[in-house]
């Protein structure tokens, strides 16, 4: 009932149209209220004799030459065009040309009128017959181009189309809740039916729960027997997991061992290889330069005696000759100061002395006098043991200087002034020995 109600109310509203509107004309009886009616007669829409909104004048050719001015609301026009096909209404023909007429716009938004929504109210009261006062009332008087902003804010009344928006939610809520408890009871309904059938399979349900539990119970025996089961099995893995694990890090460990000591015996051949080498090297070098001096010897002697040099030299180089002919060989000069195996020496002759180098293990190069017999210099700026020594004939011939040079197993090459005791230099780019 309640939902009729609200229907035909809806329906009500609906046939009533408001006075005020943004686009279309305005009530010509609201106007004159408060405007006398030679003041809207200019202003007065000539389709709908109403009082016209956004003006505008047509200004067709085929009517150019009337003496009146035909004003009319723009909604109108556009409405009446679109009716028409396009036909003017004045003439009805085509190509209707119309301007906007801004004075006209002007008058009317200056237009002085009452609150729209309170002059429908007094309209609806006097079609109703209700003489009833109203203590909501809306006392607002102002101009046209303002009756907007009172609407939207001010106004105590609200729209039509509010009411009817209000009316619309109401009748949908109530449908709602219609629909809800028809639910409602239907699902009541089926609750019953379901609560009668639950309690006749109640005793039966009932049976079935001690037999569950009692299988339950069955169960947690046997899952308690196999997790002890497990938990006496799992001990034992554990401890045997352990162990296990114990021997790995010894084997690992055991392994790890004999790897450094391979690789160290490794290390030691290939450094003991290695050296071997250098010293084959230097003794075939060292067997050529004696060869060479061998070689040499004769000349020398030749010169000497043709030359008339020193005592001194002449008596080594005549013995030299007289050992190389001589049968039996014997011991000369021993010179022990390395402490370790010497892998290289050389030999030279500088102003009025003889020298030898040597390159030993001990990671230091010597120089020793041969006529005073005795070690006259030790370079130790090696790191590791020297392989390969030599004098340098190309320093002493061009800058007169007395130099060796050494090559080692720290990867370097070094330069020895052994006149002034110091290392002129170092060469330092090999990556390997």
């Amino acid at each position: 009932m309640l939902a009729l109600n609200v229907e035909r109310a809806e329906k009500k509203l609906e046939n009533e149209k408001e006075t005020f509107s943004i686009f279309g004309c305005y009530n010509k009886d609201w106007l004159l209220l408060t405007n006398k009616p030679q003041k809207l007669n200019n202003l007065t829409c000539f389709i709908c004799k109403e009082i016209a909104n956004n003006a505008v004048e047509l200004h067709c050719d085929k009517h150019e030459n009337a003496g009146q001015v035909y004003l009319i609301g723009e909604e109108c026009l556009q409405i009446y065009l679109k009716q028409s096909n396009g036909k003017c209404p004045i003439q009805q023909h085509d190509n209707c040309e119309f301007v906007k007429s801004k004075s006209s716009r002007q008058q009317v938004l200056d237009l002085l009128v009452i609150c729209p929504r309170q002059y429908d109210l007094k309209q609806r009261q006097l079609r109703e017959g209700i003489k009833e006062y109203c203590e909501n009332e809306c006392n607002y008087k102002g101009k046209i181009s303002e009756m907007k902003d009172h609407l939207d804010n001010s106004c105590r009344f609200i729209s039509i189309q509010h009411i009817i928006s209000l009316i619309k939610n109401l009748q949908s809520q109530l449908q709602a809740e219609k629909l809800q408890t028809d639910e409602l009871k239907k699902m009541h309904l089926k609750s019953n039916t379901e609560i009668e059938k639950l309690k006749e399979n109640d005793n039966e349900k009932n049976q079935q729960i001690q037999q569950l539990k009692q299988c339950q119970s069955a169960f947690d025996i046997r899952i308690t027997k196999l997790e002890e089961l497990l938990k006496n099995n799992n001990d034992e893995h554990c401890k045997k997991i352990a162990k296990f694990n114990n021997e790995i890090k010894q084997l690992k460990s055991e392994k790890e061992w004999n790897e450094k000591k391979q690789n160290e015996e490794i290390s030691k051949i290939n450094y003991k290889n290695l050296v071997l080498k250098q010293q084959l090297v230097c003794f075939n070098n060292l067997n050529i330069e004696i060869e060479k001096f061998k070689k040499d010897i004769p000349s020398k002697n030749q010169m000497n005696v043709h030359n008339n040099e020193d005592k001194k030299e002449n008596v080594y180089n005549n013995q030299l000759p007289r050992s190389k002919h001589n049968s039996s060989s014997k011991l000369i000069n021993t010179f022990n100061r390395h402490t370790e195996c010497v892998n290289s020496i050389d030999y030279s002759t500088f102003g009025n002395g003889q020298f030898i180098c040597s390159g030993s293990s001990d990671q230091t190069v010597r120089v020793w006098n041969i006529g005073k017999n005795k070690q006259i210099r030790s370079f130790d700026g090696h790191s590791r043991g020297v392989y390969c020594v030599k004098f340098s004939q190309y320093y002493y011939h061009n800058h007169h200087r007395n130099v060796i040079c050494s090559s080692s197993g720290d990867k370097t090459i070094r330069f020895w002034d052994f006149k002034h005791n110091q290392q002129l230099q170092v060469f330092n780019e090999h990556t390997d020995c």
